[in-house]
């Protein structure tokens, strides 16, 4: 491995860079269509970048694919932005649609570094403060 980052590392990291905007993170599906390199050379990028220490890598559910008939039958409220497989009713019963849920779809979502711990930072300031007695 060289000492500096490649164009296609720098890359990588101006692309999430720019993210910040519609959430902090991206797929490596989403990062590879931004760069326009196949998946697999992504990934390859994105473990150079994290031996580096310069993003971080967490699996977590990227999206859903639908289950048809045999999903989890779930409410959907009017603000709820769960995709909809299949709609099983829509009444006026408090503005809520019952529809059968698809699956999860698992991958690997990329953060900054930087940005992830200041986010995971933000999460346990918001639990401490949640758990923290009332003052009284």
């Amino acid at each position: 491995m060289g000492h500096g980052l490649g164009p296609a590392q720098r890359a990588v990291l101006a692309v999430l860079a720019d993210t910040e905007d519609v959430h902090p993170w991206l797929s490596v599906r989403e990062l590879a269509a931004a760069l326009k390199l196949s998946e697999r050379r992504t990934r390859a990028l994105v473990a150079s970048l994290e031996a580096r220490e310069l993003v971080t890598v967490i699996r977590s559910a990227v999206g859903w694919r639908g289950a048809g008939e045999y999903g989890r039958l779930v409410g959907r409220g009017a603000y709820d932005n769960r995709p909809v497989v299949l709609t099983l009713s829509k009444g006026d019963r408090d503005g809520v649609e019952f529809v059968r849920q698809g699956m999860p779809v698992y991958g690997l979502h990329v953060w900054l570094s930087v940005r992830y711990a200041a986010w995971e930072a933000r999460i346990a300031a918001a639990v401490a403060a949640h758990l923290r007695p009332a003052d009284r």
